[in-house]
């Protein structure tokens, strides 16, 4: 009795192990229409294929012979199946070891066969599609590395990603002219690496992003012309890399990013032609990087930067930027005031437009003890031919100096006369410098 036993364990063990057996350890290339049919009578009995799978063929329409597979060790290679529409065959695929890419596949109109899939351990990349939602995916809540949404132009929204959480690398989702919605992502929490998100032409927001906690390396927002602000991202404190704004046309402000304490990379904020403030930006401290704002044609003003700490700033470029006029906020003061400092600075508008003009504005900020007015009166101001100086409260007189927009000193060591002609200075925004030997005192004068 006991040998009987045994031989129908022995029996039932090896019958299992044929109906659920590892196969192709050296993966499967399939071209044709063809060779799928017959992939069953050639592999019978194959549940898990070890090694990749790579399916690429202008004839193919059909994946229904891969209704056995369970798991692939590796890759998952969809791509150049032109007339393929869905993916009915993988229903039993709950396991990707590699990556999955479905690429190029114009006529894929349904991902819904891939329900039971519930992790892939690389990235996952889908690109160039006529895929209007990610329905089939709703399992996936394990993903090991990037996620990368392309070209998919009809394509409206992310629905079926709910399940996301974490993507341990990338977050790209790029040129999708259809997209209205991010809310399938809406359980998302965190981006290891870098978070892209650019050209993608009739978006309008950022909603589904509101859960964001911290993008581990840099942010990049680049092309979205609908955006007008960035409020969604309201949870976002920390970004690991830089933070690159670019060419956004309808973006005013950068409201979202009010709880950003820390950018591990440059800061670069250029071609946003409708942004008139970075105020939201007050609570930043830390930027290890670069300082770059350029060709922002309606910002007038830095405020928003004053907080940050001039010990990680590498360097600052502040240029194109046609009405940026109050550029001497605390953290750019001190920073152009330590020595080695970078920095690049024209083409802006008058007290902005060359780093010694900054240097003079920087020390126009107002101290209760040095105020100009306090020690001196210039009138009329604006002035067209002739300058006064009163002196107030006894002040000790001295020698005047005369800068212009930038910083270049057009009047030298003038001493305190009744009038000082200023007939040969053209018309715009000057600082005037009295220096008695004790204090330089800075104001500004508009010459007409």
């Amino acid at each position: 009795m006991k040998k009987i036993t045994l031989l129908l364990i022995v029996c039932f063990g090896l019958q299992f192990a044929t109906y659920s057996q590892g196969c192709l350890p050296n993966g499967l290339f399939v071209d044709s229409q063809e060779e799928l049919d017959n992939f069953q009578t050639n592999y019978p009995n194959c549940t898990q294929i070890e090694g990749f799978v790579t399916i690429n063929g202008d004839d193919i329409t059909d994946l229904s012979s891969l209704s056995n597979i369970t798991s692939i060790g590796e890759h998952l290679i969809i791509t150049s199946c032109e007339l393929l529409t869905n993916l009915s065959g993988l229903d039993n695929l709950t396991y990707v070891g590699g990556f999955v890419n479905i690429i190029d596949d114009t006529s894929l109109v349904s991902i819904e066969a891939l329900s039971s899939l519930t992790q892939v351990d690389g990235n996952l990349a889908i690109w160039e599609t006529s895929l209007e939602n990610f329905e089939g995916l709703n399992s996936l809540t394990n993903l090991g590395g990037s996620l990368t949404i392309r070209e998919n132009n009809k394509l409206t929204t992310l629905e079926g990603l709910e399940g996301l959480t974490t993507i341990v690398e990338d977050l790209s989702i790029n040129k999708n002219h259809s997209l209205e919605t991010l809310d399938g992502i809406s359980g998302l929490t965190t981006v290891g690496v870098d978070f892209r998100i650019s050209n993608n032409s009739v978006l309008p927001n950022l909603v589904g992003l509101e859960q964001l906690a911290s993008v581990g390396g840099s942010l990049s927002i680049l092309q979205n012309h609908l955006f007008v602000d960035l409020f969604e991202l309201q949870s976002l404190t920390t970004i690991g890399g830089k933070l690159w704004i670019l060419q956004n046309k309808g973006l005013e402000s950068l409201d979202g990013l009010n709880n950003v304490t820390t950018i591990g990379g440059d800061l670069e904020i250029r071609l946003n032609s409708d942004l008139a403030s970075i105020e939201a930006l007050s609570v930043l401290t830390t930027l290890e990087g670069i300082l770059i704002i350029e060709g922002n044609s309606y910002l007038t003003t830095l405020e928003g930067l004053d907080n940050i700490e001039p010990s990680t700033i590498d360097a600052i470029e502040i240029n194109d930027n046609n009405y940026l006029a109050t550029c001497e906020v605390q953290s750019i003061c001190d920073y152009i005031a330590t020595p080695g400092a970078i920095v690049n600075i024209s083409d802006n508008s008058a007290n902005c437009n060359s780093e010694d003009a900054v240097i003079l504005a920087c020390q126009l900020v107002d101290d209760p003890e040095l105020l100009f007015s306090n020690y001196y009166t210039i009138y009329p101001n604006p002035a067209n031919d002739e300058l006064r100086i009163s002196v107030n409260n006894n002040a000790i007189t001295g020698s005047v100096n005369i800068y212009n927009q930038f910083g270049q000193k057009v009047i030298s060591n003038h001493k305190i006369t009744k009038t000082i002609d200023i007939s040969n200075l053209i018309s715009g925004l000057y600082i005037i410098e009295i220096d008695n030997g004790r204090v330089r005192l800075r104001d500004r004068l508009i010459v007409l």
